[in-house]
């Protein structure tokens, strides 16, 4: 009697798939709650010098992969995205109060910077963040009040 085959080995793709499915997930997650609570903490400010600002670029910049999710105004407005190297896209005000969170995830082993920032149109820094370990998340968001 010979031992029974072993289990089938998962491939470094289905791994890298799995993964990627499960870091999309918990940064919606995240970015859902982070979207929750600064609404909650801040819909009775305001903040004149950006209240007028109906489009913002959220921008990550990262020479691996990486995946994320990003939003404004509400948790139905969070969307996925992921990619290899810098991208950019633009988010249109959505409500008011507006509160823009995004966040994004190494989804490799390296010790490159990953950095996501919020920024005016004209590429005015708002806000950002970054890190540097290993399939870390890091978060950036921004108030732009009523």
């Amino acid at each position: 009697m010979g031992l029974p085959p072993p289990p089938p080995r998962e491939s470094e793709v289905e791994k890298t798939a799995r993964f990627t499915r499960h870091l999309v997930q918990g940064i919606v997650i995240v970015i859902a709650i982070v979207v929750i609570v600064v609404i909650a903490g801040f819909a009775y400010n305001t903040y004149t010098s950006n209240s007028n600002i109906t489009q913002v670029q959220i921008k990550v910049q990262y020479s691996g992969s990486w995946s994320g999710a990003y939003g404004g105004g509400s948790i139905a407005n969070v969307q996925s995205w992921s990619g290899t190297g810098t991208q950019t896209v633009i988010l249109d005000k959505s409500s008011s109060p507006w509160v823009v969170v995004a966040g994004a995830a190494k989804a490799d082993g390296s010790s490159g910077t990953l950095t996501i920032s919020i920024l005016k149109m004209d590429g005015t820094v708002l806000a950002t963040s970054s890190t540097s370990t290993p399939y870390a998340l890091t978060t950036v968001s921004y108030n732009f009040g009523h």
